[in-house]
């Protein structure tokens, strides 16, 4: 009797030391970084200082805005650089840095910049020239209530490693739902300083 409870409690205790190793591996497995997708780590601040889009009378909005943070786990840091025109067109470019490549892969496939939007439709669309140091891409367009077909706003998401990148224009005139000309520039100058500033190691 004692020498079959002596072995059960050392199978109970085998069991629950080999499910907090599982659970202990899954937990660092989770928190680390992709392999190969971890980047040198940059300020926020920094990676969103780029030339204004090719937008005429755009004018930058002021100081970079640090902003509050999502509610995401694992973010730790962002910055948001905004430019606008008189008539009512902006564009804001966000950089957001997270604890690792895992926690950043997380936020881009649940992040939803159109909100609650007045929009028919908000379908994605595909560059011709996708930027080649994303690790993801993802374009959309917000088709305008009452006018299917007419976009005049954008979202472009890119993951760099732990990092999410987010490109929005709003009410900026375009050719219909072709990826307007500014934003293929805009993306290139960003994925060209970005993969520099924030190299894989």
């Amino acid at each position: 009797m004692g020498k079959s409870t002596t072995v059960m409690r050392r199978s109970l205790l085998g069991a629950g030391v080999l499910a907090a190793v599982l659970v202990a591996g899954a937990l660092v497995w989770w928190w680390l970084a992709q392999p190969g997708e971890q980047r040198r780590e940059v300020s926020s601040a920094e990676l969103v200082d780029v030339p204004p889009p090719a937008v005429a009378g755009l004018r930058a909005s002021g100081a970079v805005d640090p902003g509050p943070l999502p509610s995401d786990w694992g973010a730790q840091q962002q910055a948001t650089a905004t430019w606008q025109r008189g008539d009512g067109v902006e564009i804001d470019h966000t950089v957001r840095r997270y604890a690792s490549a895992r926690w950043a892969g997380w936020a881009f496939g649940r992040v939803d910049p159109r909100g609650g939007e007045g929009f028919d439709e908000t379908p994605q669309r595909f560059p011709q020239r996708p930027p080649a140091g994303a690790d993801e891409v993802r374009y959309v367009c917000g088709e305008i209530t009452g006018r299917p077909g007419t976009c005049d706003s954008w979202w472009v998401d890119l993951r760099y490693g732990q990092y999410l990148v987010q490109v929005q224009g709003t009410d900026v005139p375009g050719p219909d739902q072709e990826i307007p000309p500014w934003i293929d520039q805009q993306v290139a100058v960003i994925d060209e300083e970005f993969t520099a500033a924030a190299p894989r190691p």
